[in-house]
């Protein structure tokens, strides 16, 4: 039987591709790929400071892990030939579940290629570097979309304990897609303004009559003492509910007064500015509180506006709004992963390997559109740790 030769490695734009990337000291461009987007790239990505990387699961399936670092009991003093104390094993649960994928693509199409071909042609070798550059710059948006996606998710997960697809954050994927990471934590975890205690009032944050301050107290107080978590905390909320915080009346009076010993004029409270640095200065050296990290981190998705029926970008803020959170300090959970598969890689039409194998881009010659696609998808999840010592403030209601 004869077979047509494969051709698409003759095409000229791999002459020009390649060209490009040889400028660019690439070999190939899967040595690009793998180079250009190492396991390194991009250290600054959000989700780096909240999430460990899990080893690789090939089953496809994250594991969530609750209850495992508890406070230890004290040991007793016995006679040298008494037995032990006997402690109760405790345990914990595990939740499962299928990882999701993500993708993002884009275009090489023939009037991208006609350019790169008249720059080539204009001024020979040395404009190479601009096909380079451009094959960089576009290629870089898609491993970044990856991470993008990866920090607004971990970001959702932290601040709400479950990750819910939408048609703001998901526009032309799959809508009201969840993983819920809090379902078996304790739902005494969770609860709104004056809900964990007397100093806070059963107000919202936005009534005059709230006490912010006070709900960080109580919080604090059912964080160490009912929960029992010797590690170091924090207080996370984004910057809106903070500038709630800060610009409520009883904040402005009792930081004010606090850092002014007392002798600030009332009447020029409204003009009084409290930051950031001076609420963790007063909730740490006066009232012994950890102090706060305020998040304000975005993401940016693209989609069609339906009145305009244009494409715009919409900013989204990563950690929820009206939310507080307490937890202990550093790392959220863990990256769990599977990487991608190359088992339909072809000649034609293979699959690049980068970000230290996670993240897999896959080539497709689309032949009927005269354009060439590369797809960068990954299958993961930022899965959190622990979410049962996590306790959660819903600063826009107040408790019954």
């Amino acid at each position: 039987m004869a077979y047509l030769q494969q051709q698409t490695h003759q095409a000229e734009w791999y002459k020009f591709l390649n060209e490009g990337l040889r400028f660019g000291g690439f070999d190939s461009v899967s040595v690009f790929f793998r180079d250009q987007f190492s396991e390194n790239i991009y250290p600054d990505a959000k989700w780096k400071e909240l999430f460990r990387v899990a080893e690789e699961n090939r089953t496809g399936e994250y594991t969530q892990v609750i209850g495992t670092n508890r406070v230890p009991i004290m040991a007793n003093y016995v006679a040298r030939d008494a037995e032990g104390h006997l402690i109760h094993n405790r345990g914990f649960k595990l939740n499962t579940d299928s990882m999701p994928t993500m993708k993002l693509a884009l275009n090489f199409n023939e009037k991208a290629f006609l350019e790169a071909q008249y720059l080539a042609l204009r001024g020979g070798r040395p404009e190479y570097e601009r096909v380079f550059n451009s094959f960089m710059n576009d290629t870089s948006d898609l491993i970044a979309g990856i991470h993008t996606l990866r920090s607004y998710t971990g970001l959702q997960v932290e601040s709400t304990g479950k990750y819910i697809t939408t048609k703001e954050n998901n526009s032309g994927g799959l809508i009201n897609l969840t993983f819920d990471f809090i379902a078996k934590a304790p739902e005494t975890n969770r609860r709104k303004c004056g809900g964990f205690g007397k100093q806070g009032k059963k107000f919202a944050w936005s009534n005059d009559k709230a006490n912010p301050i006070g709900d960080l107290r109580d919080m604090w107080e059912y964080y160490r003492r009912t929960l029992r978590i010797p590690n170091p905390a924090v207080f996370r909320m984004n910057d809106a509910t903070f500038n709630t915080l800060a610009n409520h009346p009883t904040t402005l009076m009792q930081v004010a007064v606090w850092k002014t010993n007392g002798t600030i004029n009332t009447d020029n409270l409204q003009n009084y500015v409290v930051t950031l640095e001076d609420v963790n200065e007063y909730l740490s050296s006066r009232l012994r509180l950890p102090k706060i990290s305020v998040e304000d981190w975005f993401g940016v998705v693209q989609g069609i506006d339906p009145k305009t029926q244009k494409v715009v970008d919409t900013p989204l803020v990563g950690f929820a709004d009206n939310t507080v959170l307490i937890r202990p300090d550093g790392y959220v959970g863990e990256l769990q992963w599977q990487a991608p598969t190359t088992i339909f890689s072809t000649q034609d039409n293979p699959m690049y390997l980068s970000d230290g194998g996670k993240i897999g881009i896959q080539q497709e010659v689309l032949s009927a559109r005269k354009a060439m696609q590369f797809t960068a998808e990954f299958t993961g999840m930022t899965v959190p740790e622990n979410i049962d010592r996590f306790l959660y403030l819903d600063t826009s209601a107040a408790a019954a």
